[in-house]
């Protein structure tokens, strides 16, 4: 069976984050029709280190959509690492059970601030984060 580190992965289909789509209520039909996995939408890691409600609310989830992810967006070393370290310190029935990295987002307010895809542009930035 396929793994992403120690989280068994039934098929290769996985629900990534879709702002404002991946609730509650998408991740569970996604999971009823086949997703091997999903993710909450993704979240500020500057919010999470920060505290703010908004952005615990985005990352609530049920038992049974485990597995389930949560991709974090920032462009700081040290808020990155701070912000992975908050969800792993979450007691174990909040815990996700995946973590990454997004890199990809195209939206003007994530890339103004150097991160989602303005990120490829900065390969030794990369680096430093995932190093963190």
């Amino acid at each position: 069976m396929p793994r992403i580190g120690n989280v068994e992965i039934e098929s290769p289909f996985l629900l990534a984050p879709l702002a404002g789509v991946s609730d509650s209520p998408f991740r569970q039909l996604a999971r009823e029709q086949g997703a091997a996995g999903v993710y909450t939408e993704m979240v500020s890691a500057d919010g999470l280190v920060r505290g703010q409600k908004a952005t615990f609310d985005y990352i609530q989830f049920e038992p049974h959509e485990r597995p389930i992810g949560i991709q974090i967006f920032g462009s700081d070393p040290a808020i990155m690492a701070d912000a992975a370290r908050v969800l792993n310190d979450l007691p174990v029935e909040r815990r996700p059970d995946l973590i990454d990295i997004n890199m990809g987002c195209p939206v003007r307010k994530v890339v103004s601030r150097c991160a989602g895809a303005a990120l490829l542009q900065d390969v030794p930035l990369i680096e430093r984060i995932v190093r963190g």
